[in-house]
């Protein structure tokens, strides 16, 4: 990430220390010309008289000096500040990606006499899901429900029955994936930045990008049960599902019988999501 990008606008000027040093050289040369040039005290005094305004005014100058070092001494002190904390920032942030690819990399699943592992556990896990929400049945419920407010709320009331199925067969890896990475969006969500929401975008576009085809899937459905209400939130403030494949829809030329399975998640799409979480405008 550029360091420049999210900090303000820096201060172009001398260092708060170089004024000061300028101030007391001048102020110091002042004294050794005088005591050059009137050798005597008395005449420095009368010199000195005579021209009481420019030493007030030199007086004055000095003061200002010193109010404006202080003033860039504290700019300089919030710029170190905010670097600090976005240090701090990022060291926990990519410690969070890194737990989360171990999480992923954990991952075990059994079909049969086979088993899975990483990100091949979550490719059977998907079929799994999809042999619960792609039978005949839901793909026929699916194609019947959502033209009005009474057929949608039933529809949604019963993917999330479905997703309960799907998570009480495969609670113990999707449970733990899921708690994670919300926490990991969260944490960006929820972190002060001087650039609020440009900045927040880079971050979670980098946990986006950590996330397969299948995964991307897998949280499309999570978000529309109850599990995943409030991760739905982040996915459609950032668009965490920007890159998720969708199919589609049918258009008039294509063939009647065409399978379901091919429309179902941009049906979905449109009924349940804002089309920010797939990085659209409305």
């Amino acid at each position: 990430m550029n360091k420049n990008s999210d900090d303000p606008k820096k201060v172009s000027w001398l260092p708060s220390w170089s004024i000061v040093l300028l101030i007391l050289c001048i102020y110091s040369i002042s004294i050794i010309l005088l005591c050059w040039l009137f050798p005597n005290v008395g005449e420095r005094g009368q010199f000195g008289d005579s021209f009481g305004a420019v030493n007030a005014l030199f007086a004055g100058l000095a003061f200002a000096g010193v109010i404006w070092a202080i003033f860039l001494q504290k700019q300089e002190l919030e710029l170190q500040r905010q670097e600090f904390q976005r240090q701090n920032f990022e060291s926990s942030f990519f410690q969070l990606l890194r737990f989360h690819s171990e999480i992923v990399n954990s991952m075990q699943f059994r079909s049969q006499n086979q088993r899975y592992s990483g990100r091949e556990s979550l490719s059977q896990i998907l079929l799994s899901l999809k042999s619960i929400y792609e039978t005949p049945e839901e793909k026929f419920y699916t194609e019947m429900n959502g033209d009005s407010d009474e057929g949608r709320q039933d529809l949604l009331r019963r993917l999330n029955d479905r997703y309960e199925q799907f998570f009480t067969e495969h609670q113990s890896n999707i449970g733990y994936y899921f708690r994670n990475l919300y926490n990991v969006v969260k944490f960006v969500n929820e972190h002060d930045f001087p650039k609020e929401f440009k900045t927040k975008k880079f971050y979670t576009n980098l946990i986006r990008a950590q996330l397969s085809s299948d995964e991307l899937v897998l949280l499309f459905y999570n978000c529309l049960s109850i599990r995943g209400e409030n991760f739905k939130i982040f996915v459609e403030r950032y668009a965490l599902l920007e890159d998720m494949p969708l199919e589609d829809m049918p258009s008039e030329d294509m063939p009647q019988d065409m399978p379901l399975e091919k429309f179902i998640h941009k049906k979905l799409k449109e009924l349940f999501y804002k089309k920010s979480a797939f990085g659209e405008s409305d």
